[in-house]
């Protein structure tokens, strides 16, 4: 838009910063703040229709709750993710589970997620919304707190700002209500956040914060101490604990945006502030951004846009009388755009605010600084926007960006719609998990950090158990299901791995080195009869059903419709048994044999040979005197399917032509994945997690589809956590019930557009092109994540060690490295560097504790 009046308004008075802190409120002697903190939303991987929506869901709840004519402070800061807290944090968890105790293991676990947060340095954003909190006071009162500051000094401003404090509170706390229950989520800024903001804008780094609900005077003079700012004509240098930081203040032009509306998604101008070059001493943060503005009166703006509209008017006719008789293109796209915007506003369906955006790039010398400002506006000129930085005001911009003061250069200020503000997305980004469990990786996106799960906290929170890892082969599905499996056991849990191709026994190795419990099934090895339904399901007549299924599919398809009859009866006569030890499904092929009917009994000897086979021993198998069931005790149970995945049918094949061997391979899986399922559902009081890997080896088969669907519903019944891993997700989505089973979905990358379409299904996206197109370019161990409160993120999973990522290698040593599922966290996975706590800066720095990547040597293996 064009500017609306020219008067400069550069106001250099002494910085009003608070003088009293309470949650969510903060007071000069000046003037009182209410603070919300607005939560990441999870928007960088939404549909086109969905942001366009929460856009303008956005500015119409702006435009309701920010007060019509008071002043507003957007912040956007950024410190570091804390790995001391997140080690501390998750220490105390698991330790609440095992009443007070936590092993060395665990403990090196911890350690080892720790000094992967560090290495990364995860910066954490922080955004803050305050309006200026207008007191009611007598006509007297300020000519009174004048002469107050005169005869008090600093202790007289102290008590006048408590006082506007209280007396604000109630005002403060019924907005801060309104915009906990709006769209924004926001819930009222603490005393620690307010004080991390100010201490941030004040010095930069953060050494100490109060811990309280509200901050005493000595605790506001500390967040003051060695504050030293020193202003030059392009820059600004404040003194930190390390130095000292060049600081450069940045804003548009007085044309600076675009006059119509900009562009979603793509446009979101706020959106992405890691735009600068990296910063050679270190990571440099993302750029930060201090925007103040009113919120106009329906009436106030028109009158604005119709002065806008007049002045257009007079330039179209000014420049039609030069040469070339055309109207600059801004001319002539505010005339085509302001008499509509005024109807919209006149008629309350848009809302305009004045505003005056900053952007803060802070560097270590001026030559970075310049290398990033030029960065920083070159990235905005890309898309439309002209900033620049203005000269010898720095100070000025300087001071009106610290907490509690007030707006001090408006000469470029913006006059648009509430959709430009809130279009640009600074409450957008990548999240993803609830912000505590086990490290599994970083989060990527506009809003990186750490990406913490734990899976099976769904069954005590009543969510739904199950989580699906999709994608092609060599995508990083399987190590990523490793990686969630060793984290649950390590925690504590009770845990399955069925391995139906047998390249995953790396997950053992692991977990051992941590201390867990471990066991090795392999079903060649295991003994006649231990997997025999009898044996495990309590009910006899479950047991005869499950026992009936497993003898039919050993049988040719023409074969078993004839025969079902007879093998129920045989069944059925075996779950009578009055004594349960001679109950089995070798007393079915027992009871078949005697039976005087020939086909019966033919029935039965074919079986009974078959039994012979290593495919069907373990489930139809004479049942052994001494059989080791699987443990119900927290520990890692791997199960091999030794000797299966060559041996299962194609999914075109007939089944009715299905060898002898193939229906066999069937049947071990049926009865295993079962078996396995419901074993886990007998282990008591702990956590339970049951993987089955290379689902689409049966997934394009009917009973494949029921069976996985049948798990999913018996696992949530059993409060067992199952996880999914598959490469034809396609099948997956189309198991009858089987998406409101899944909780959380982790979608690798895949090759056509049917199978990235059926992964936005799973995800709960549409298939429009930008999804689709982004499923087919993840690089191998980067998914897209939906979790269970529906947040989607892009993910990549991390595996803490070279060793660790050494033992859980799925390809073939002569592969190169790098292929298949063999991947780098971030470009390569280090080994862990030493470093100090001191380094571990972030909102709320923890005490200076031990060195977090003391980790034993006995985690290298030999």
């Amino acid at each position: 838009m064009p500017k609306l009046f020219s008067q400069s308004h550069r106001d250099d008075s002494a910085l009003d910063t608070p003088k009293a802190i309470a949650d969510g409120i903060t007071a000069s002697a000046q003037a009182v703040w209410a603070w919300v903190v607005l939560p990441t939303r999870s928007t960088d991987e939404l549909n086109t229709d969905d942001i366009f929506a929460l856009t303008s869901a956005g500015a119409s709840t702006l435009r309701r709750l920010l007060p019509t004519d008071a002043e507003f402070h957007f912040k956007i800061q950024w410190g570091r993710w804390g790995a001391v807290e997140y080690r501390d944090a998750e220490a105390a968890r698991i330790a609440k589970g095992a009443r007070g105790r936590i092993t060395q293991g665990q403990e090196e676990y911890l350690q080892l997620g720790a000094a992967r947060m560090a290495d990364h340095d995860f910066p954490q954003r922080l955004v803050l919304l305050g309006i200026q909190i207008k007191v009611s006071e007598s006509r007297d009162l300020p000519a009174l707190r004048r002469t107050s500051r005169v005869v008090g000094g600093e202790a007289a401003e102290i008590d006048d700002a408590r006082g506007l404090l209280v007396r604000a509170s109630t005002q403060a706390r019924a907005w801060q209500q309104r915009m906990a229950e709006s769209s924004f989520g926001a819930r009222p800024a603490t005393v620690r956040e307010l004080a991390w903001s100010l201490r941030r804008d004040l010095r930069r780094t953060t050494d100490w914060l109060p811990s309280g609900p509200i901050a005493t005077t000595g605790e506001i003079a500390r967040l003051h101490s060695g504050a030293f700012a020193l202003p030059r004509p392009d820059h600004m240098e404040i003194a930190t604990d390390d130095g000292i930081a060049y600081v450069r203040f940045i804003t548009s032009a007085q044309t600076g945006f675009p006059s119509a509306e900009m562009e979603l998604p793509g446009s979101e101008w706020l959106k992405d502030l890691s735009i600068a070059d990296e910063d050679p001493d270190g990571p440099a943060s993302p750029v930060e951004v201090s925007i103040r503005g009113r919120n106009l009166g329906a009436k106030e703006a028109a009158a604005r846009l119709s002065k806008a509209l007049a002045l257009t008017k007079e330039q179209e006719r000014e420049s039609a009388i030069g040469v070339a008789q055309e109207p600059p293109e801004q001319i002539l796209e505010a005339r085509a755009v302001l008499p509509e915007r005024i109807k919209e506003v006149r008629k309350g369906t848009v809302g305009m605010v004045l505003d005056n955006p900053v952007w803060i790039v802070e560097a270590r010398s001026l030559v970075d600084l310049d290398q990033r400002t030029a960065g920083i506006i070159d990235s905005y000129g890309d898309r439309g926007i002209t900033l620049f930085v203005p000269q010898h005001v720095q100070h000025v911009l300087y001071k009106e960006s610290v907490l509690g003061d007030h707006l001090r250069f408006s000469d470029c200020e913006q006059f648009r719609p509430m959709t430009t503000l809130v279009g640009g997305w600074f409450h957008g980004g990548s999240q993803v998990g609830p912000g505590h469990g086990p490290f599994l990786g970083g989060v990527l996106g506009s809003t990186p950090g750490p990406f913490q799960l734990r899976l099976t906290d769904a069954s005590i929170e009543g969510d739904p158990v199950t989580t699906a890892f999709v994608g092609r082969s060599g995508s990083g599905k399987s190590t990523a299901v490793m990686l969630a499996m060793i984290a649950e056991v390590i925690y504590g849990a009770y845990g399955l791995l069925a391995d139906l191709k047998g390249d995953l026994s790396g997950v053992v190795t692991v977990a051992s080195w941590f201390g867990v419990p471990t066991t090795t099934v392999s079903t060649s090895e295991q003994a006649s009869g231990s997997m025999c339904p009898f044996r495990f399901v309590a009910d006899p007549d479950e047991a005869a059903s499950r026992s009936v299924d497993n003898l039919l599919l050993m049988l040719p398809l023409g074969q078993a419709e004839l025969a079902e009859a007879h093998v129920r009866a045989a069944g059925n006569k075996v779950a009578s048994y009055p004594d349960p030890a001679d109950r089995s499904t070798w007393a079915v092929i027992l009871e078949l044999t005697r039976s005087t009917d020939p086909v019966a009994s033919q029935l039965g000897s074919d079986l009974a040979e078959m039994t012979r086979d290593p495919l069907a021993r373990p489930v139809a198998g004479s049942p052994a005197k001494d059989v080791q069931g699987l443990p119900t005790t927290a520990g890692l149970v791997y199960m091999l399917f030794d000797g299966v995945y060559g041996r299962l049918p194609s999914k075109t094949a007939d089944p009715r032509n299905w060898r002898q061997g193939q229906r066999l391979a069937v049947m071990l899986v049926q009865a295993g994945f079962s078996y396995a399922t419901y074993v886990a559902g007998r282990v008591k009081g702990l956590p339970k997690v049951v993987a089955l890997t290379e689902l689409h080896k049966i997934t394009g088969f009917d009973f494949g589809k029921e069976l996985v669907g049948d798990l999913a519903r018996v696992g949530r019944a059993l409060d067992v956590s199952l996880l999914l891993d598959t490469q034809a997700v396609a099948e997956l989505v189309e198991i009858s019930g089987l998406i409101d089973q899944v909780s959380t979905v982790c979608a690798f990358r895949v090759k056509s557009n049917e199978e990235a379409t059926a992964q936005a299904q799973l995800l709960g996206l549409s298939p429009e092109p930008l999804v689709l197109d982004r499923q087919k370019r993840w690089l191998p161990g980067q998914c897209e994540v939906r979790d269970r409160w529906g947040q989607l993120a892009p993910v990549e999973f991390d595996y803490l060690t070279g060793e660790i990522q050494a033992a859980l290698k799925t390809t073939p040593e002569r592969d190169e490295v790098g292929a298949a599922e063999d991947f780098d966290y971030y470009d390569q996975v280090d080994q862990q560097d030493d470093y100090d706590d001191e380094d571990l800066d972030d909102v709320g720095d923890a005490d200076d504790v031990e060195d977090v990547d003391d980790v034993d040597e006995h985690l290298v293996p030999a």
